[in-house]
């Protein structure tokens, strides 16, 4: 059987693996952690190699529920960050959330971002008349950009990160931010209750230690919170889920 890992987000990966890696050892060192450590770059290669090896990481809202749901891992502590998804337009159009309602919305299949802003859009009375799949975020932005689809879902800290000249022609029309989805460390359902204890421990009481604080901040967190409840955020990968599975059923070709 092959070694049991830990690992993290690719996009967290990418962004900031220094920070990841210092996490990593503080955990080795004060909980006796005792998965080694295993970075992928890209999410296909961490679906494939990276996910059936996980014992321990920091995963995205939606990997976050799949462990728990199906393989019985333990949420441990979250990050301070809530989720946010921006609806995107092209820049010389008139900034009107409205406008969404019945209009052609680009997204990326089979993202936690895609759902949750389809789950909102319902809260808000929003539908959109036709969905189109793009393969990546960069491309839900040109073709917002190029005029080939009229309005975008994207993750707002992917918009936010991507270099200006990948943001130009494109606008924010509408965003939202929720507390109830957020990447999250988990840990495998066969690690010992006594590991389970000092890892969660370790994480929340980092803020209290001088490495700790260290480290947090090359992360871009206070502090670790704890998770209470992952039923919200169930209920809105549930209803996202749906509510793409009727647009699509309905729409007779999906691509842009």
């Amino acid at each position: 059987m092959s070694e049991e890992i830990f690992s993290l987000c690719p996009h967290d990966a990418v962004r900031n693996l220094p920070a990841w890696v210092e996490l990593e050892l503080y955990l080795r060192r004060r909980a006796g952690c005792p998965y080694p450590a295993q970075y992928y770059m890209d999410f296909e290669t961490f679906y494939r190699e990276g996910m059936p090896r996980l014992a321990a990481g920091y995963l995205n809202p939606l990997d976050l529920l799949s462990v728990v749901e199906t393989r019985g891992f333990t949420a441990l502590a979250r990050s301070p960050h809530p989720e946010a998804v921006v609806a995107i337009a092209a820049a010389d159009q008139p900034k009107d959330e409205a406008a969404l309602n019945g209009a052609t919305w680009a997204i990326v299949p089979r993202q936690f971002a895609s759902y949750l802003g389809l789950y909102i859009a319902q809260q808000r009375g929003l539908r959109p008349g036709r969905i189109v799949l793009a393969e990546s975020w960069l491309q839900v932005v040109r073709w917002v950009a190029e005029g080939r689809v009229p309005f975008g879902l994207v993750y707002k800290e992917v918009y936010e990160h991507l270099r200006d000249v990948s943001r130009e022609g494109t606008q924010v029309v509408g965003e939202a931010e929720v507390d109830f989805a957020f990447h999250g460390f988990a840990l495998t359902a066969q690690a010992p209750e006594a590991l389970r204890t000092a890892c969660q421990e370790a994480l929340l009481t980092m803020h209290q230690t001088p490495e700790g604080r260290r480290i947090l901040t090359g992360l871009g967190m206070e502090r670790w919170l704890p998770i209470t409840s992952l039923e919200p955020l169930r209920e809105a990968v549930a209803r996202g889920e749906a509510a793409l599975k009727a647009l699509l059923e309905t729409t007779q070709d999906p691509q842009a």
